[in-house]
């Protein structure tokens, strides 16, 4: 039979072990909570595959299709239809969490243009020159898009 002593100290060191897992499973810098909604987009950073593909144009139509990243990462693209406001789009995710969005409008979107940088995210809304529009919104602590983080961020417009 075991002495007290030997219960409280394996009830010390399964408390310690139940800790620091969940400290290893909780999400990553990549996926951050306190991320906002995209007005445009319709999504927000850390939500999850299913979460974007009910948010992002769904009421325009448009395929899915689904394909492996690197490593941990998911990609999934999306093309719209004839009447839908975007062309494409693409969501990148790491364990799980979207990490990053990049969409095509049709030509002559309206709206800014301009870089803007929060404390969780990077967002660059570009013209082309065929009057198209890309959208491009990154998380600021995924190492994965670190250094176009970094370029997008020095070409930010001040507030």
């Amino acid at each position: 039979m075991r002495s007290s002593r030997h219960t409280r100290a394996a009830r010390s060191w399964l408390a310690a072990a139940l800790f620091a897992l969940a400290l290893a499973t909780a999400p990553s810098a990549c996926g951050r909570a306190d991320a906002a909604v995209d007005d445009e987009l319709s999504v927000k950073l850390g939500m999850a595959p299913r979460d974007v593909r009910d948010r992002f144009a769904q009421s325009e139509g448009g395929t899915w299709a689904v394909r492996a990243g690197g490593g941990e990462d998911l990609v999934i693209d999306w093309t719209g239809t004839p009447t839908s406001r975007f062309e494409k789009a693409t969501f990148e995710f790491h364990l799980g969490m979207l990490v990053a969005a990049r969409a095509v409008t049709k030509p002559g979107a309206p709206g800014p243009l301009g870089v803007s940088v929060t404390p969780v995210s990077v967002r660059a809304r570009e013209a082309s020159p065929d009057g198209r529009v890309g959208v491009t919104l990154l998380s600021r602590d995924c190492p994965n898009h670190k250094e176009e983080v970094a370029k997008l961020a020095a070409r930010a417009t001040a507030p």
